[in-house]
Protein backbone atom coordinates (compact mmCIF):
# COMPACT_ATOMS: atom_id res chain seq x y z
CA UNK A 1 0.00 0.00 0.00
CA UNK A 2 2.58 2.08 0.69
CA UNK A 3 4.58 1.35 -2.56
CA UNK A 4 1.28 2.42 -4.23
CA UNK A 5 0.94 5.38 -2.50
CA UNK A 6 4.00 6.63 -3.52
CA UNK A 7 3.79 5.79 -6.85
CA UNK A 8 0.00 7.44 -6.91
CA UNK A 9 1.79 10.62 -5.77
CA UNK A 10 4.68 10.60 -7.97
CA UNK A 11 2.38 10.41 -11.34
CA UNK A 12 0.42 13.38 -9.30
CA UNK A 13 -2.66 10.89 -9.17
CA UNK A 14 -4.32 12.86 -6.48
CA UNK A 15 -7.59 11.12 -6.20
CA UNK A 16 -5.86 7.70 -5.70
CA UNK A 17 -3.55 9.11 -3.11
CA UNK A 18 -6.48 10.48 -1.33
CA UNK A 19 -8.44 6.92 -1.94
CA UNK A 20 -5.20 5.17 -0.41
CA UNK A 21 -5.28 7.50 2.59
CA UNK A 22 -8.73 6.85 3.65
CA UNK A 23 -8.29 3.01 3.22
CA UNK A 24 -5.37 3.72 5.70
CA UNK A 25 -7.38 6.06 8.54
CA UNK A 26 -10.34 3.84 8.24
CA UNK A 27 -8.50 0.45 8.86
CA UNK A 28 -6.65 2.32 11.66
CA UNK A 29 -10.26 3.83 13.23
CA UNK A 30 -11.48 -0.46 12.74
CA UNK A 31 -8.22 -1.39 14.31
CA UNK A 32 -9.26 0.70 17.22
CA UNK A 33 -12.62 0.05 17.05
CA UNK A 34 -12.46 -3.68 17.30
CA UNK A 35 -9.39 -3.20 20.04
CA UNK A 36 -12.01 -1.22 22.10
CA UNK A 37 -14.69 -3.24 21.76
CA UNK A 38 -12.72 -5.89 23.18
CA UNK A 39 -11.62 -4.54 25.87
CA UNK A 40 -14.59 -3.04 26.64
CA UNK A 41 -15.97 -6.90 26.52
CA UNK A 42 -12.98 -8.45 28.57
CA UNK A 43 -13.90 -5.82 31.19
CA UNK A 44 -17.36 -6.30 30.92
CA UNK A 45 -16.70 -10.54 31.46
CA UNK A 46 -14.70 -9.30 34.86
CA UNK A 47 -16.90 -6.73 36.23
CA UNK A 48 -19.64 -9.43 36.20
CA UNK A 49 -17.23 -11.99 37.71
CA UNK A 50 -16.12 -9.59 40.39
CA UNK A 51 -20.25 -8.91 40.87
CA UNK A 52 -21.06 -12.80 41.33
CA UNK A 53 -18.25 -13.43 43.79
CA UNK A 54 -18.87 -10.35 45.27
CA UNK A 55 -22.61 -11.35 45.88
CA UNK A 56 -21.87 -14.96 47.19
CA UNK A 57 -19.40 -13.61 49.86
CA UNK A 58 -22.53 -11.54 51.08
CA UNK A 59 -24.70 -14.10 51.10
CA UNK A 60 -21.86 -16.15 53.18
CA UNK A 61 -22.15 -13.14 55.36
CA UNK A 62 -25.77 -12.77 55.73
CA UNK A 63 -25.82 -16.82 56.39
CA UNK A 64 -23.33 -16.79 59.09
CA UNK A 65 -24.25 -13.32 61.11
CA UNK A 66 -27.69 -14.88 61.04
CA UNK A 67 -26.46 -18.23 62.45
CA UNK A 68 -24.75 -16.19 64.81
CA UNK A 69 -27.61 -14.02 66.11
CA UNK A 70 -29.81 -17.40 66.11
CA UNK A 71 -27.30 -19.04 68.31
CA UNK A 72 -27.14 -15.84 70.78
CA UNK A 73 -30.83 -15.48 71.23
CA UNK A 74 -31.01 -19.18 72.68
CA UNK A 75 -27.81 -18.17 75.25
CA UNK A 76 -29.91 -15.60 76.26
CA UNK A 77 -32.53 -17.92 76.58
CA UNK A 78 -30.58 -19.48 79.27
CA UNK A 79 -29.09 -16.25 80.40
CA UNK A 80 -32.68 -15.55 81.38
CA UNK A 81 -33.54 -18.42 83.16
CA UNK A 82 -29.72 -18.33 85.09
CA UNK A 83 -30.22 -14.33 86.28
CA UNK A 84 -33.75 -14.92 87.03
CA UNK A 85 -32.02 -17.60 89.71
CA UNK A 86 -29.45 -14.82 90.69
CA UNK A 87 -31.80 -12.73 91.46
CA UNK A 88 -34.09 -14.60 93.91
CA UNK A 89 -31.70 -17.03 94.80
CA UNK A 90 -33.58 -20.05 96.69
CA UNK A 91 -31.70 -23.10 98.40
CA UNK A 92 -32.54 -26.30 95.33
CA UNK A 93 -31.86 -29.83 96.88
CA UNK A 94 -32.95 -31.17 93.97
CA UNK A 95 -29.38 -32.44 91.63
CA UNK A 96 -31.59 -32.29 88.88
CA UNK A 97 -33.00 -29.12 89.37
CA UNK A 98 -29.36 -27.90 90.37
CA UNK A 99 -27.41 -28.93 87.48
CA UNK A 100 -30.12 -27.63 84.85
CA UNK A 101 -29.17 -24.31 86.51
CA UNK A 102 -25.54 -25.21 86.86
CA UNK A 103 -25.99 -25.63 82.93
CA UNK A 104 -28.05 -22.26 82.40
CA UNK A 105 -25.56 -20.67 83.91
CA UNK A 106 -22.51 -22.10 81.71
CA UNK A 107 -24.05 -21.97 78.51
CA UNK A 108 -24.73 -17.86 79.75
CA UNK A 109 -21.11 -17.39 79.16
CA UNK A 110 -21.05 -18.89 76.30
CA UNK A 111 -19.07 -17.42 73.26
CA UNK A 112 -18.80 -17.76 68.97
CA UNK A 113 -16.00 -15.73 67.32
CA UNK A 114 -17.02 -14.06 64.53
CA UNK A 115 -14.59 -13.24 61.33
CA UNK A 116 -15.67 -12.55 58.45
CA UNK A 117 -14.21 -13.67 55.19
CA UNK A 118 -14.20 -10.80 52.14
CA UNK A 119 -11.80 -12.25 49.42
CA UNK A 120 -13.53 -10.35 46.53
CA UNK A 121 -13.70 -6.94 48.89
CA UNK A 122 -9.73 -6.80 49.49
CA UNK A 123 -9.03 -8.22 45.72
CA UNK A 124 -10.99 -5.05 44.48
CA UNK A 125 -9.06 -2.84 46.70
CA UNK A 126 -5.93 -4.27 45.92
CA UNK A 127 -6.22 -4.38 42.34
CA UNK A 128 -7.64 -0.95 41.85
CA UNK A 129 -10.86 -2.73 39.95
CA UNK A 130 -13.44 -1.46 42.71
CA UNK A 131 -14.96 1.28 39.72
CA UNK A 132 -15.61 -2.20 37.44
CA UNK A 133 -18.63 -2.80 40.07
CA UNK A 134 -20.24 0.30 38.93
CA UNK A 135 -21.19 4.25 39.74
CA UNK A 136 -20.03 5.84 42.99
CA UNK A 137 -23.20 5.26 44.99
CA UNK A 138 -22.91 1.74 44.75
CA UNK A 139 -18.57 1.50 45.59
CA UNK A 140 -19.52 4.26 48.25
CA UNK A 141 -22.44 1.27 49.82
CA UNK A 142 -20.04 -0.82 49.58
CA UNK A 143 -17.05 0.41 51.42
CA UNK A 144 -19.65 1.55 54.26
CA UNK A 145 -21.19 -1.47 54.35
CA UNK A 146 -17.76 -3.34 55.07
CA UNK A 147 -16.60 -0.50 57.55
CA UNK A 148 -20.18 -0.99 59.34
CA UNK A 149 -19.15 -4.89 59.63
CA UNK A 150 -15.81 -3.74 61.23
CA UNK A 151 -17.30 -1.67 63.47
CA UNK A 152 -20.18 -3.67 64.54
CA UNK A 153 -17.45 -6.52 65.22
CA UNK A 154 -15.54 -4.52 68.17
CA UNK A 155 -18.81 -5.62 70.48
CA UNK A 156 -18.91 -9.01 68.72
CA UNK A 157 -15.24 -9.21 70.27
CA UNK A 158 -15.90 -8.55 74.07
CA UNK A 159 -15.06 -11.13 76.55
CA UNK A 160 -17.59 -10.30 79.44
CA UNK A 161 -16.19 -10.50 82.69
CA UNK A 162 -18.88 -12.99 83.56
CA UNK A 163 -17.48 -15.80 81.32
CA UNK A 164 -14.28 -15.56 83.25
CA UNK A 165 -16.10 -15.18 86.56
CA UNK A 166 -18.03 -18.47 86.12
CA UNK A 167 -16.14 -20.71 84.34
CA UNK A 168 -13.61 -20.51 87.20
CA UNK A 169 -16.35 -22.09 89.79
CA UNK A 170 -17.82 -25.05 87.69
CA UNK A 171 -15.27 -27.52 87.54
CA UNK A 172 -13.44 -27.68 84.14
CA UNK A 173 -14.74 -31.15 83.21
CA UNK A 174 -18.21 -30.45 84.42
CA UNK A 175 -17.80 -27.51 81.59
CA UNK A 176 -17.02 -29.70 79.33
CA UNK A 177 -20.00 -32.43 79.72
CA UNK A 178 -21.87 -28.97 79.32
CA UNK A 179 -20.60 -28.13 76.34
CA UNK A 180 -19.96 -31.23 74.28
CA UNK A 181 -23.62 -32.49 75.17
CA UNK A 182 -25.21 -29.12 74.36
CA UNK A 183 -23.64 -27.13 71.53
CA UNK A 184 -23.29 -29.19 68.04
CA UNK A 185 -22.15 -27.81 64.76
CA UNK A 186 -24.17 -28.40 62.08
CA UNK A 187 -23.43 -30.38 58.71
CA UNK A 188 -22.32 -27.90 55.93
CA UNK A 189 -19.06 -26.75 54.44
CA UNK A 190 -18.66 -23.86 56.98
CA UNK A 191 -18.82 -24.23 60.91
CA UNK A 192 -22.42 -22.94 62.56
CA UNK A 193 -22.89 -23.80 66.11
CA UNK A 194 -25.99 -24.93 67.25
CA UNK A 195 -26.89 -24.58 71.26
CA UNK A 196 -29.61 -26.68 72.10
CA UNK A 197 -32.35 -24.77 73.52
CA UNK A 198 -33.53 -27.43 76.43
CA UNK A 199 -30.46 -29.26 77.17
CA UNK A 200 -30.22 -31.46 80.02
CA UNK A 201 -26.81 -32.97 80.90
CA UNK A 202 -26.01 -35.22 83.63
CA UNK A 203 -24.08 -33.92 86.55
CA UNK A 204 -24.10 -35.42 88.69
CA UNK A 205 -20.18 -36.97 89.35
CA UNK A 206 -19.47 -33.30 90.11
CA UNK A 207 -22.09 -32.67 93.01
CA UNK A 208 -24.39 -29.64 90.99
CA UNK A 209 -25.97 -28.83 94.45
CA UNK A 210 -22.91 -28.09 96.05
CA UNK A 211 -21.69 -26.05 92.76
CA UNK A 212 -24.64 -24.33 92.36
CA UNK A 213 -24.04 -22.90 95.73
CA UNK A 214 -20.64 -21.80 95.16
CA UNK A 215 -21.59 -19.88 92.23
CA UNK A 216 -24.43 -18.26 94.17
CA UNK A 217 -22.14 -17.36 96.88
CA UNK A 218 -19.60 -15.61 94.72
CA UNK A 219 -19.33 -12.03 95.34
CA UNK A 220 -20.32 -10.05 91.97
CA UNK A 221 -21.57 -13.04 89.82
CA UNK A 222 -25.27 -11.56 89.31
CA UNK A 223 -23.60 -8.15 88.25
CA UNK A 224 -21.17 -9.84 85.56
CA UNK A 225 -24.33 -11.42 84.21
CA UNK A 226 -26.22 -8.33 84.14
CA UNK A 227 -23.85 -6.88 82.57
CA UNK A 228 -23.09 -9.76 80.08
CA UNK A 229 -27.22 -10.03 79.25
CA UNK A 230 -27.12 -6.56 78.29
CA UNK A 231 -24.21 -7.42 75.81
CA UNK A 232 -25.22 -10.30 74.37
CA UNK A 233 -28.48 -8.54 73.68
CA UNK A 234 -26.46 -5.76 72.21
CA UNK A 235 -24.88 -8.95 70.24
CA UNK A 236 -28.22 -10.14 68.83
CA UNK A 237 -28.95 -7.02 67.27
CA UNK A 238 -26.03 -5.99 65.46
CA UNK A 239 -26.41 -9.28 63.91
CA UNK A 240 -29.61 -9.09 63.02
CA UNK A 241 -28.67 -5.78 61.42
CA UNK A 242 -25.51 -6.33 59.77
CA UNK A 243 -27.49 -9.85 57.85
CA UNK A 244 -29.81 -7.16 57.03
CA UNK A 245 -27.22 -5.58 55.61
CA UNK A 246 -25.62 -8.19 54.00
CA UNK A 247 -29.25 -9.17 51.86
CA UNK A 248 -29.69 -5.21 50.83
CA UNK A 249 -25.66 -5.18 49.87
CA UNK A 250 -26.29 -8.11 47.57
CA UNK A 251 -29.57 -7.05 46.15
CA UNK A 252 -27.44 -4.10 44.80
CA UNK A 253 -24.39 -5.82 43.55
CA UNK A 254 -26.73 -8.31 41.74
CA UNK A 255 -29.10 -5.94 40.35
CA UNK A 256 -25.84 -3.53 38.99
CA UNK A 257 -25.64 -3.33 35.30
CA UNK A 258 -23.21 -4.24 33.15
CA UNK A 259 -20.34 -1.63 32.54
Amino acid sequence: MLRRLIANARRQDWFAVTVELLVVVLGIFIGMQVTNWNEDRKLARQASEYRESLATDLATDEDTMRAHAEYYRVIEQYGKVALGYLERPVPVTDPQQAAQLVTALMIASSLWEYRQARPTYEDLKSTGNLPLLGGTALRVRLVNYYTAVDSAAVQWDVVTGYRSHVRSIIPAEAQRRIMDTCEHVAPGERLDLKMDPDCRPDLAPWNPVEVLQEIVRSPGIRGDLTLGMSQLRLKIQLFTLQADAAAAMRAQVAGQPAR
